[in-house]
């Protein structure tokens, strides 16, 4: 993650959202940056923002949408925190 903010190469975007419930919604993009060896590399990521009194309370970032509900529907909206 240190290397990521360290990197002026790093670019997240995102490219759709989705509403979960009234707290949560999974945002789907993916993130340019670099590998190790300074390759550019682009992975598609899935964000899941919980929500609570309008202000962002939780977030994690995921592989894909299935992993994002899964990990929602089993911890809530603390997402295990």
């Amino acid at each position: 993650m240190q290397a990521a903010h360290e990197d002026i190469t790093y670019f997240a975007n995102i490219s759709s959202t989705r509403a979960l419930d009234d707290h949560a919604v999974l945002l789907t993009g993916h993130v340019l940056h670099r590998s190790e060896r300074g390759r550019p590399l682009k992975a598609e990521r899935v964000w899941l923002y919980v929500v609570v009194e309008n202000q962002l309370y939780r977030s994690r970032v995921f592989r894909t949408e299935v992993e994002a509900q899964e990990v929602y529907r089993r911890l809530g909206i603390s997402l295990g925190v």
